[in-house]
Order: C-alpha cells, then structure tokens, then sequence
C-alpha cells in the first residue's frame, strides 16, 4: 500500500482530525469509511475533532496509540524507527489548528501526509516539531 493511497483529502474545513482517522484505519485496519460516517463515529463537529476524540475513535478501530511526550526531533524518529507513524498538531497554519501524520524520514526531512494537501509531502523536521508545539501522538498496529 502506498502512501498516495492511504491517505484521503480533507474537503471541510474542519475535519482534518476526521480526515486523519480516516487514513490511519486505512492504514492499521484497512477498513474505508466515508466523510459522513468519520464524522459521525469521531464525534466531529463544526469546531473540529480534538487530539482525545481522534485517539478514543483510534483504539474502538484496533489501532494502538502511544504517547509522544514532547514532541521532539529525536521522539519523532524513535517513534518511526519502531513502526510507528506520528500524528502531530500545526499550530503554524491559517487554520484554528490542523493535523498531519509524519509517515518515515528522507534526506533528512520527514514525509508527512497532509489531509490538506491531500498528497504525501516533505516537510523540514525543524518545521514539523515547531509547529507541533508539544503536541502529537504515535499510532501502530497491536
């Protein structure tokens, strides 16, 4: 499965946590679920999807969530050296807050799928642990 294909775009503006859910049961589960279904499972609302909402949607699909305490360079690449992909917060966006996945390392960048973008896409790591600011979590497979 290839990054391109687990990922899905957001298409409102306030469901990139939804959005996230939807590729990470993609991903760990392999289970599709519409929008509307993501919504209403995550308990999503005009406001958004907070970090606790996204991770208790998480473990009722069977994906394993860890902590990620700070969100750090060397936290971030531990986590992808064991198989774990990161879900961080970007508090550096036009957006409230959104949320991406850091899915492995290239050239010493991070691949990050952005909900947004809909597209995988290299970020700096200098950027993706300014922006988190503290906060994200690790996902894996039990």
């Amino acid at each position: 499965m290839t990054l391109a294909s687990i990922l899905y775009r957001q298409w409102t503006l306030y469901t990139c946590g939804t959005t996230v859910f939807r590729s990470l049961v993609r991903k760990f589960s392999d289970v599709h679920y519409t929008e509307k279904q993501a919504i209403a499972l995550v308990g999503t609302t005009k406001e958004g999807t907070t970090f606790p909402q996204i991770i208790r949607s998480l473990r009722k699909e069977g994906v394993s969530v860890g902590k990620l305490k700070p969100v750090s360079k060397r936290n971030i690449d531990k986590a992808l050296s064991n198989d774990r992909w990161v879900v961080v917060a970007d508090h550096d966006t036009w957006l409230n807050v959104h949320v991406f996945i850091v899915t492995g390392e290239f050239m010493g960048m991070y691949w990050v799928l952005d909900p947004l973008i809909g597209f995988p896409i290299l970020y700096t790591k200098s950027y993706v642990t300014k922006t988190a600011r503290g906060e994200g979590f690790s996902v894996f497979k039990r």
